[in-house]
């Protein structure tokens, strides 16, 4: 390899959907691409981290309180109605797609809270933002 370690992984996907589909992994487009692939890689890479101190960043978004159609319909307004064919209303696709942006918290605390009692998470630390 060029590199022997890693310092920081910076982990960011914003992929919002317009159908609902499944990927050949059987696991809906938007956690996967948004999410999933963000703890594959982040586990993949786990011995190249440096062993006295790495950052894994995971962009989040504030998209992650998109809990309710009155939320969504209130940030977008009127343009909201271009995504209602996802799940059959515009409140499904956001939610979903917040449901991915809050998953990257969980992922960046649960990598905190790792790094305390596994010694393969020792040394990095984990942050989440919105860009």
């Amino acid at each position: 390899a060029k590199y022997s370690r890693l310092d920081i992984l910076l982990n960011n996907a914003g992929y919002v959907a317009t159908k609902f589909k499944l990927t050949d992994d059987g696991l809906e487009g938007m956690i996967q691409t948004n999410h999933y692939s963000h703890v594959l890689l982040t586990t993949l890479l786990l011995d190249t981290f440096n062993k006295e101190e790495a950052r894994v960043i995971n962009v989040s978004s504030v998209g992650h309180t998109f809990i309710n159609e009155e939320k969504i319909r209130k940030e977008f307004g009127r343009d909201a109605e271009q995504f209602a064919d996802y799940f059959g209303s515009v409140s499904d696709q956001f939610i979903s797609y917040g449901n991915t942006k809050i998953a990257n918290i969980y992922y960046s605390q649960y990598l905190a809270e790792k790094s305390k009692t596994d010694d393969k998470y020792k040394n990095i630390l984990s942050y989440s933002l919105h860009p």
